[in-house]
């Protein structure tokens, strides 16, 4: 009995030893709204009164849908390997606003993904050329 006891209180050592109480695992890439909080390395701000630009991936369907700034955007995305993603058949919306020229980096952004990263609840979007600066950032709300 006394030595059961002492492998629980080792392996229970071990596993806090190893695994930080307050690391928290990845969001997933899937079915998580992504709320834009960078475009490169400039801030996003939501103007007042405005919707927020997010990216919600849905797996089922390999289908993306979101909010670009002005427009509802739309497409296909995969991911053929573990850290690759790829936009596909994109499409938006046609209203003009003044937040268009975001909205259309913001799009640019997409087109040019070709792998991401999830740590806790920021995703990062990188284009082939560099996996070192995002070409957009963005924070996990969770879907119910």
């Amino acid at each position: 009995m006394c030595c059961g006891g002492c492998r629980s209180t080792d392996s229970t050592t071990q596993a806090s030893a190893t695994t930080p109480t307050n690391a928290r695992p990845p969001a997933p890439l899937d079915n998580t709204r992504w709320v834009l909080t960078k475009l490169g390395q400039q801030p996003v701000r939501t103007p007042d009164g405005s919707r927020e630009q997010y990216l919600l991936l849905r797996q089922s369907e390999s289908r993306v849908e979101g909010f670009a700034g002005c427009n509802t955007i739309f497409g296909q995305y995969q991911t053929p390997t573990t850290g690759e993603l790829v936009f596909a058949n994109m499409g938006a919306t046609r209203m003009a606003c003044p937040r268009l020229p975001e909205e259309t980096r913001f799009l640019a952004a997409l087109t040019a993904t070709r792998s991401y990263r999830v740590v806790a609840d920021t995703l990062r979007l990188y284009d082939a050329a560099t996996t070192d600066q995002p070409v957009a950032t963005f924070h996990a709300v969770y879907l119910r």
